[in-house]
């Protein structure tokens, strides 16, 4: 049986349905024409609901290898009890089985290099075997990745936990292609004194492909973390354009939001500590780095409000402390 329709809007109508269907099978079984379309949709936009279907998948294609290659990834898993190790093993599989396809793109070390991969599922803060999140994430090299949490858009829970950050961000900066970086629900961890401007392990790695850096739904992030990560930026070829953080938090939910007057100030201080080990002997030349951090942090970082509570909340810009700080800058002299 022909379909009589045009074939560019028949994948568009596939690519649209086969997600949602229960059993894509049966789309497949349809017509010779649409199960010629629909397996190639179905193969090189690699969809898992399941750790099951993932190990299902991998051991269908034991004996031989796949018939085409992957451009997109997305593993929407629902992660229980403590089973990353599971489910990370499984992906980690996945990529290295996926660079073996003769149609495959590959980088200079061999990894898979997809043009999207999504992760929707949860991560665990008991859980010993963390590590696999580097284990699997280093075996592939993507232009887009995302790790969002499972919850809906108005529950705020922690997806990413901070046990998983060093291992995530470990395999973030190994990722050479990667364009854009969506993180959310994610969790930093609670810091034992006020935060320093000194880095530390949970540092957001620089990525000089990186273009967009969406940072939503986040807690206990230091200013200090974004300011050090534009600062790194800001010192070697990049091609940074934004860094949105949308519904972050420099604790919890409880208490402030991060300002774009933060991640200022935080720049300021950073750049005059910098200044102050260099020593330099004309203030004009302590200024002007002071100036330049202001305004890279100016032209990249957007601060949203998106969700907002009932009662209570963090609604209202202060801006008397940046008023404060740039008059300071002017002047340079809290600084000699």
């Amino acid at each position: 049986m022909s379909v009589s329709l045009p074939t560019e809007l028949l994948i568009d109508i596939l690519t649209f349905a086969l997600p949602l269907h229960p059993r894509p099978a049966d789309i497949l079984r349809t017509s010779s024409q649409i199960f010629t379309l629909a397996f190639h949709i179905l193969y090189t936009h690699l969809r898992f609901t399941s750790t099951r279907q993932l190990a299902l998948f991998l051991s269908t294609f034991e004996d031989h290898s796949f018939r085409c290659a992957p451009r997109s990834i997305d593993c929407d898993i629902d992660v229980v009890n403590n089973a990353t190790r599971d489910v990370f093993q499984l992906m980690r599989s996945l990529f290295t089985r996926c660079s073996a396809v003769p149609t495959a793109e590959v980088d200079n070390q061999g990894r898979l290099v997809v043009d999207l991969l999504r992760l929707r599922m949860n991560s665990h803060a008991h859980d010993p075997n963390i590590y696999m999140v580097y284990e699997a994430l280093s075996q592939i090299n993507p232009r887009r990745f995302t790790w969002v949490g499972p919850a809906p858009p108005h529950h705020f829970s922690i997806a990413i936990v901070p046990q998983a950050i060093p291992h995530l961000f470990r395999a973030l900066s190994g990722h050479t292609n990667l364009v854009e970086l969506k993180l959310t629900h994610i969790g930093f961890p609670i810091p034992k004194s006020k935060p320093a401007p000194a880095p530390d392990s949970f540092q957001v790695p620089h990525i000089p492909s990186l273009k967009v850096f969406y940072l939503g739904q986040a807690t206990f992030v230091s200013p200090y973390t974004i300011a050090s990560f534009i600062r790194a930026v800001q010192s070697s070829p990049n091609n940074l354009q934004t860094v949105r953080l949308v519904d972050v938090y420099k604790e919890s939910i409880w208490g402030f939001r991060l300002r774009l007057s933060d991640v200022e100030e935080a720049a300021i201080i950073l750049a005059l500590l910098s200044l102050r080990l260099e020593e330099p002997s004309e203030p004009l030349l302590r200024k002007e780095p002071v100036m330049a951090a202001l305004e890279m942090i100016r032209q990249v970082v957007i601060c949203e409000a998106q969700t907002e509570r009932i009662i209570g909340g963090d609604r209202d810009e202060d801006k008397t402390l940046m008023a404060t700080l740039l008059a300071k800058v002017e002047s340079l002299e809290w600084y000699k």
